[in-house]
């Protein structure tokens, strides 16, 4: 049977809601921004490498792709998300991706269209998130997860963090807890085990390292 998930993460960001209820430290400093960051070479199986993959999947590249739920940006954004990572405003309703609540001009940004127009805002948005996201996965005990078999899937931090950005930690809570039975998928029907097998096996610098006996090979995709 297939799931489809019109849960409140819908497809990127549990909002700083969630953040306070678990209370997940969001302090970690952002790191300057590197205005060639879009640009940067990506070594196959690197952590560049994993983000220029994920930028494929969700907007073939395109820095300036808004959908048809109004997700933005290269990595598609939406609003809850980046209320989450200190850009946009509460207002609302954190989840209509109106962004009525207006941004905070975080990294030179005050509207949709400056963030759009800005790659490499975009690009350390995703690093941040992605850093953000495996806290939510340790706040869910599913690090502990990280490099097992699931069934025929083997559940690799990349893919964890793939299929997290995709639907949130609690589908892939759901996923694990059904040994990767788990037929998930967004509002647009885009699995969420092809997110996790795709986009895995790939170099996470702040999360376990993968088993030299179980080591990958992932090529760089083209942006």
């Amino acid at each position: 049977m297939v799931a489809i998930l019109t849960s409140a993460w819908i497809a990127f960001g549990p909002t700083a809601v969630l953040a306070e209820r678990f209370q997940v430290d969001r302090t970690t400093p952002a790191t300057e921004l590197d205005p060639c960051a879009s640009k940067a070479s990506e070594t196959p199986g690197s952590y560049e490498a994993f983000l220029g993959a994920l930028r494929q999947f969700e907007s073939s590249g395109n820095y300036r792709a808004v959908n048809t739920l109004n997700f933005i940006g290269a990595y598609q954004f939406g609003e809850a998300a980046l209320i989450d990572l200190g850009y946009v405003l509460h207002d609302d309703d954190a989840y209509d991706n109106d962004f009525s609540g207006g941004f905070t001009g975080k990294n030179g940004i005050h509207s949709v269209d400056d963030f759009l127009e800005n790659p490499a805002v975009q690009d350390q948005a995703a690093q941040e998130w992605m850093q953000l996201m495996w806290r939510y996965i340790e706040v869910y005990d599913l690090d502990r997860h990280a490099w097992r078999e699931m069934g025929d899937v083997t559940l690799s931090p990349s893919g964890m963090l793939a299929a997290t950005h995709l639907l949130g930690p609690g589908a892939l809570r759901e996923f694990v807890e059904l040994d990767g039975t788990a037929d998930l998928r967004d509002l647009y029907g885009m699995p969420l085990r092809t997110y996790i097998v795709d986009l895995g096996g790939y170099s996470i610098p702040f999360v376990p390292n993968e088993p030299i006996s179980n080591s990958l090979s992932k090529g760089s995709p083209s942006c």
